[in-house]
């Protein structure tokens, strides 16, 4: 079961107290200390939630904050140290760490990699709303990296805006928002995907390739090539081109998304339709004619865009597009991932 605390629900008086608890127990133990403002008794109201997931050896945690300093200490090492890497994505807000001599600000989109073994002071400053980050924890010994490599990017804001890093952070926001649509051995497998994630990442700044097992190396590549699709649905996009700019076979590209359930025409076609679902449904871009849309998204002529739309979703443009306008659509509509 997911682990969900909200500090509005105490007095303010018993919320820093119960936030470091909580935190001490889901991520590591540090000293927290909200700060102090305009609130009730001169203080900070302390506003926090936290949604906690157990992911097999790792752990997610989804987190919101007002402004507070997080200090791990030699002395809190030296009295518990699970030995952990942890991974913050930003998520936003004004927010930096001082680590291992590097004491950077990060901004929204960022990730930043730190060592439970090693003293850090993190913080969340004031700006509009309550700050935001996830963050996802595993031991050390897990990641198949040196740890005289990660050392090199502890400390350091790395990006999420393209390549393995995005594919890592759309990973870990997917987890947080569809987890109660999964079993706990699915968490657990996604567990051991994100650390391999994590390891491919760093892999790639620090210019190495980890040693993954081939069904790891083979889920990797689904992922990443997924993401691909995604971002390049209006181009001239072709399972030759994609295998071309991966630098794989197209027979090796066929058979990872076979043993996904799925072929890439297939994937490509579903998520294109997707994408003009979500465009026939805005209210927005009533003006443009159907099939405009479906050229837009690379489904060529309005015969072959009404072809392929009425297969995927049971309907024709315009009809899937009368039923969203007036809020009574019935059908299978969107295609999933």
């Amino acid at each position: 079961m997911p682990t969900v605390f909200d500090t509005s629900d105490l007095p303010v008086e018993d919320r820093t107290a119960a936030w470091w608890e909580l935190t001490s127990t889901a991520l590591i133990p540090t000293d927290i200390s909200f700060a102090r403002g305009t609130g009730a008794g001169g203080a900070e109201e302390a506003r926090a939630s936290i949604l906690s997931l157990e992911l097999g050896s790792a752990a997610l945690s989804s987190m919101r904050y007002s402004p507070l300093v997080s200090r791990r200490t030699p002395r809190m090492i030296r009295q518990s140290d699970p030995e952990f890497y942890q991974v913050a994505v930003i998520g936003s807000g004004r927010q930096g760490i001082d680590h291992v001599g590097n004491r950077v600000l990060l901004r929204p989109g960022q990730m930043v990699v730190y060592d439970s073994s090693r003293p850090f002071d993190a913080w969340a400053g004031s700006g509009d709303g309550l700050s935001r980050s996830m963050v996802l924890q595993f031991p050390k010994r897990l990641l198949p990296l040196s740890g005289d490599h990660v050392d090199r990017l502890l400390g350091t804001p790395l990006s999420t805006r393209s390549g393995m890093g995005r594919v890592l952070a759309d990973l870990l926001r997917s987890v947080n928002e569809e987890h109660r649509m999964l079993s706990p051995s699915d968490l657990s497998r996604l567990g051991t995907s994100l650390i391999d994630l994590t390891a491919t990442a760093l892999g790639a700044r620090l210019g190495r390739t980890p040693p993954l097992a081939p069904e790891s190396r083979s889920e990797q590549f689904f992922l990443l090539i997924s993401a691909y699709i995604e971002e390049n649905l209006r181009t001239d996009l072709t399972p030759e081109r994609i295998a071309g700019v991966h630098g794989i076979s197209l027979r090796y590209l066929q058979r990872i998304f076979q043993e996904h359930g799925t072929t890439v025409s297939g994937t490509i076609r579903r998520r294109r339709v997707a994408r003009c679902s979500r465009d026939l449904a805005d209210p927005a871009l009533r003006h443009l004619a159907a099939y405009v849309i479906g050229a837009r998204w690379g489904l060529g002529t309005a015969s072959q865009f009404n072809r392929v739309f009425a297969r995927e979703t049971g309907l024709s443009p315009a009809r899937y597009r009368l039923g969203a306008t007036h809020g009574s659509r019935s059908s299978p509509v969107t295609p999933g991932r």
